[in-house]
Formats: C-alpha cells, sequence, structure tokens
C-alpha cells in the first residue's frame, strides 16, 4: 500500500449459515489493496438482488471476488494501492465492489469509485453505484443514447428506472417510461418532479402489452428493460415502425 491510516488487522463482516440461511457477525482479516484499488472503511452498504440470492445459495459469486455479500458500498477511503489515481486517504467515496460489502473494510477498484456528491449522505450515496453504473454503461455506453433521442424505460419505478428516468432526462434525452400500476406512476413523478416533458402511461407489467398512442407518430430510439418479474421478460412494447434503435436488458438491481 501506498498510502494508509491506521487500519486494524481484523474487522467484523456479515455471514451466511449456508444451512439455514441466516445472518451472523464473525470475524476476518481486513483485505489489503492491491493495485488500482482502494480500502474504504464502511460506513452503509446497498442491498441488491444478487446479495438476496446468494444469502439463499441461489448466486455462487464468481471465483475472483469476496465470498462476503455487497456489491455496493459508501464510506471514507484508508488505504490505497500503487496506481490509485487521485484519490487518498480521507477521501469521501462510494464504490462498487467485487463483492464483501457487508464488513466494516471493503476493497474497491478505482474505475469503479466516484466521489460522494455534495448534499448526499453516506447512507444515500451507498444507492448510488450499482443503478448508476449500469445505466451509464448500458445506455451511453453500449447504446450511445445522445441529448435530443428518446427513450423508452420499462419498470419506471424500480432501482435502476428510477435512476434512468432522472440520469436520461438531466442528460437532454425525451423519456418515456412504463409501471405496473398509478402508484408506481406516482413514484416516479415524485423523484422527478421537474419532468413536465416526461410521457408515461400506465399498464399492468406482466401483460406487457401497451399500445403506443395511436393518433403519435412518435418513435424512439431506444429501449431499455429495467426490470423483470418472474420469468417474464417483458417484449418492446412498441411495434417495430416505433423502434429505431437498440433494445438494452438493464436487469441488475431492486
Amino acid at each position: 500500500m501506498s498510502e494508509a491510516s491506521h487500519i486494524p488487522d481484523h474487522c467484523r463482516y456479515v455471514a451466511v449459515n449456508p444451512d439455514d440461511h441466516h445472518l451472523s457477525i464473525e470475524s476476518g482479516p481486513v483485505p489489503t489493496p492491491a493495485a488500482g484499488e482502494v480500502l474504504i472503511k464502511v460506513h452503509s452498504a446497498g442491498i441488491n438482488r444478487a446479495d438476496l440470492l446468494q444469502r439463499n445459495g441461489l448466486y455462487p459469486p464468481p471465483q475472483d471476488a469476496s465470498p462476503i455479500l455487497g456489491l455496493e458500498v459508501a464510506g471514507t477511503v484508508v488505504a490505497v494501492g500503487v496506481n490509485a489515481g487521485g484519490w487518498h486517504v480521507g477521501d469521501r467515496v462510494c464504490a462498487l465492489t467485487h463483492g464483501g460489502g457487508y464488513a466494516e473494510y471493503a476493497v474497491a477498484p478505482v474505475g469503479q469509485c466516484m466521489p460522494i456528491p455534495p448534499g448526499f449522505s453516506k447512507g444515500e450515496a451507498a444507492a448510488l453505484p450499482e443503478a448508476l453504473l449500469t445505466i451509464w454503461h448500458n445506455l451511453f455506453q453500449r447504446a450511445g443514447l445522445q441529448a435530443g433521442e428518446k427513450v423508452l424505460i420499462h419498470g419506471g419505478a424500480s432501482g435502476i428506472g428510477t435512476m434512468g428516468v432522472m440520469v436520461c432526462a438531466t442528460l437532454g434525452a425525451e423519456v418515456y417510461t412504463t409501471a405496473g400500476n398509478d402508484e408506481m406512476l406516482t413514484v416516479v413523478w415524485y423523484d422527478n418532479p421537474a419532468l413536465n416533458d416526461t410521457i408515461l402511461w400506465p399498464h399492468f407489467v406482466r401483460t406487457y402489452d401497451p399500445v403506443w398512442p395511436a393518433a403519435s407518430d412518435t418513435s424512439v430510439d431506444r429501449i431499455v428493460i429495467a426490470s423483470q418479474w418472474g420469468n417474464e421478460t417483458p417484449a418492446a412494447g412498441t411495434s417495430t415502425n416505433a423502434f429505431n434503435g437498440d433494445q438494452i436488458t438493464a436487469d441488475t438491481v431492486l
């Protein structure tokens, strides 16, 4: 490590009993940041679908990942490995981890770390990395969404959906979204009170048979499937002549 504050040898983490799936607090060694990583003293950790599946024995973590639950955290950098970019001990950080987030200390690659935005608590920031990086990668890096294009986000009241609506609208896209009922649509509107030009039309998500407004010649450039229910993956929800671009499935977090 090229820079470090006082760090204990051991820390507490959340362990899962493989037989009854109950959680307990155990103790283990504090991880050491490798090159290109930082060590974070964890203040808060997010809860994701993969964590729930892993707890119940339905999602074995990759062989190179930590066996400890937790994919996103927020806290303070307490040590940095070599080639850690501009990160320094004492920086407030939120990060996407390779497992290990449900612990007092966790490591994360610097390419998956972000400064905690001004005005955000560490608890709020812990919910940012998974959803934000998923939306950025899928919509902007993979699909190349541009300002002025139209994007349809199925499952707009989900974690991915609400983040997608906010980010896309902020960066100048015209956002359309769907949700399962009026209550879910209210969630989208409540989270995005400035989206006066955003068009939402409700339908029940298990049918996924919305009708694109018949009197409209609107077409969309990108479609994002933000959530899945059971074994049902929603269809595009528009006729083929109303879809010009990419369809992306971004079903990563609750």
